[in-house]
């Protein structure tokens, strides 16, 4: 085996993975992220979610018992997105896996040392978090055209809206033929830092960890994660000279909840 048909093996058992849990036809039904928490809930992988030192994380199995732990020592996205190693772990029937980022990162540089079932299993997770399928209605919802999906802070936004890390989301679009192998190199010299420190730079925010969300009346009835110090900022068309003005809206309303834009 190789590192391609290792990649390859990953992303066919993400997809099988997809359809017998139902989340192709869901996506078709304008799902709007893949719960990887709840797929493991459903396969009978017991999950643990706590702080761990220097690993991102595990996959074990005794017997008949299978078992997933997560570190909370990063955002959710990273999260989300170890936990869909992990069970790229499982569902490939690979054996216990103790993964650390510096192991995980190997497994996606093709010019790495890392065994083939991390390979496996990192290409798992990006097929199965972020399927081109999703990637695509995604794009569509959006109403993005072509030439704006090479757009770093067009990518930054998606990737807050399909639950992923820039970084992840990039990549899936490469892989997905939605922009270029350069556009892709151009995107990535481009740190998600800079680009929110952009998007706030007329509010007088400084950016650091915390996501910004641009919500539009595109995100009508869309729900979005996102954290206690996110910035949330609302873009909504008005028509004052017919008496209708947006005023002020609480981030209470509007965080971890269906969004209602109308």
């Amino acid at each position: 085996m190789n590192y391609r048909e290792a990649t390859l093996r990953g992303t066919r058992g993400a997809s099988e993975a997809l359809s017998r849990l139902g989340l192709k036809t869901k996506i078709k039904e304008g799902l709007h992220q893949i719960d990887v928490f709840d797929s493991l809930k459903q396969l009978d992988v017991v999950t643990v979610c706590r702080p761990l030192e220097g690993l991102l994380g595990a996959y074990t199995m005794h017997g008949k018992t299978h078992g997933v732990m997560v570190s909370t020592n990063r955002r959710l996205p990273i999260q989300r997105f170890t936990a869909a190693h992990e069970l790229g772990h499982f569902w490939l029937q690979h054996g216990t896996s103790l993964d650390s980022e510096e192991s995980i990162g190997d497994a996606r540089n093709v010019k790495g040392n890392a065994p083939f079932k991390e390979v496996e299993a990192e290409a798992f997770a990006s097929e199965f978090i972020l399927p081109k399928s999703l990637v695509g209605y995604t794009i569509r919802r959006q109403n993005y055209a072509k030439p704006d999906l090479k757009n770093p802070e067009t990518i930054y936004q998606l990737s807050l809206r399909l639950g992923a890390s820039y970084s992840a989301t990039r990549v899936a679009m490469q892989n997905h033929k939605f922009i270029s192998l350069q556009e892709s190199t151009i995107a990535a010299s481009v740190s998600p830092k800079s680009i929110k420190q952009c998007l706030l730079k007329g509010l007088g925010i400084n950016a650091s960890h915390p996501d910004v969300f641009i919500l539009t009346e595109k995100d009508n009835g869309s729900y979005i994660l996102s954290g206690p110090e996110d910035t949330v900022i609302i873009e909504l068309q008005e028509h004052s000279t017919s008496g209708y003005s947006w005023t002020e809206i609480p981030s209470s309303t509007i965080v971890n909840t269906l969004l209602d834009l109308t």
